[in-house]
């Protein structure tokens, strides 16, 4: 007997939901063009010929594509293109929504992207064959001059294959369509889960020397704030930076677990070096609770001229003075606080998306 946690795991597995979707709407479609073969031509043009050559006995029941009025098999065919781009489409949207959930996507996106297809594929049936048409067509988009930029390149190629979706439904190729849908939905979510090209399972710190905040932010082009003790902060070995990569990975993992929330993420990196964490740990929070909006003590490890470092990640108020704040935490060798830097983390953000 089959438990219940399992039951519960496959219904929330995007695999399960996607084979599930598929086998339902293959299942769905031949039992449409069975019952309804005058549907036939909608989908394949040999798949009629196939039908017509049956046995008369062998032939499916149901209605006979003469015996519908000319505007009721027109009306049949445009319901069937349109609502067919959206089945086919739903499963990239779908897709689309769980590989973008950890950095978050714009809802007006996900409308765009149903959309789409039924546009297009209906522009498809308006200008199939009028070559003067699809030329008034392009000009008439060109006035209306479109000028949306999508920033993320992930969000173009969804576009483009809802797109390619509609191209499908429009003429009629709706084999290409259901494989198109299959297997660029499979290639997306199986991108996401394996992690193809992301920082998580794999990290490694850059090669080359740099200082420590730069290491843990690849990616990121503007460059850290340092203030206090110049030997601590000083220019590190690659010897010396292979013993952070631990560290490092932690410190991604925080990040891509804030991307979750939707609002007043992470933005920054704080590096705090100490000679006495005990005491700076609760001069540091002071601060912070005054100059941040929220902040977390990531990690903690080993520095240079065994000093401790504090890993801080946080997010500075709109109205903080970030030389202010740094003024206020008085790193000198002579204090518990010897040396800060301060690195932006977009950069790297961008690339854990």
């Amino acid at each position: 007997m089959v438990s219940s946690n399992l039951i519960r795991r496959l219904q929330a597995s995007p695999v399960a939901r996607l084979t599930t979707y598929f086998v339902l709407l293959g299942v769905g479609i031949a039992l449409a063009v069975w019952y309804f073969p005058e549907l036939a031509d909608a989908f394949h043009a040999e798949t009629r010929g196939q039908i017509d050559q049956l046995p008369a006995d062998l032939q499916p029941v149901g209605v006979v594509r003469d015996e519908l009025p000319p505007f009721i098999q027109q009306v049949s065919v445009a319901l069937l293109l349109l609502g067919g781009s959206l089945l086919f489409v739903t499963p990239i949207v779908r897709i689309y929504m769980v590989t973008k959930r950890q950095e978050g996507y714009d809802k007006t996106f996900v409308q765009v992207l149903f959309m789409l297809p039924v546009v297009v594929a209906a522009v498809v049936q308006i200008v199939r064959g009028d070559l003067a048409l699809a030329f008034a067509l392009a000009g008439i988009v060109a006035a209306i001059r479109f000028r949306t930029t999508l920033r993320d390149l992930k969000n173009a190629v969804f576009a483009f294959a809802a797109i390619g979706i509609g191209l499908a439904a429009g003429t009629g190729s709706w084999t290409l369509a259901g494989v198109l849908s299959l297997v660029f939905s499979a290639t997306a979510y199986t991108l996401w889960k394996g992690e193809i090209g992301g920082l998580e399972g794999t990290f490694s710190l850059p090669t080359g020397s740099m200082r420590l905040s730069e290491a843990l932010v690849p990616g990121e082009s503007q460059r850290s704030v340092v203030v206090g003790s110049e030997r601590l902060t000083s220019i590190l070995s690659p010897v010396e930076l292979t013993f952070m990569t631990e560290h490092a990975a932690k410190m991604v993992r925080y990040i891509r677990a804030d991307a979750l929330k939707s609002k007043q993420k992470y933005d920054t990196l704080l590096l705090i070096y100490t000679s006495d964490s005990e005491v700076a740990r609760p001069a540091a929070a002071k601060l912070l609770d005054k100059y941040t909006k929220r902040w977390h003590l990531v990690d903690q490890f080993p520095g240079p001229e065994d000093a401790t470092v504090l890993e801080y990640l946080i997010r500075l108020k709109k109205d903080a003075e970030v030389g202010e704040f740094l003024d206020r935490l008085s790193c000198a060798d002579e204090s518990p606080l010897r040396a800060a830097e301060l690195k932006p983390i977009k950069g790297l953000r961008d690339k854990m998306s």
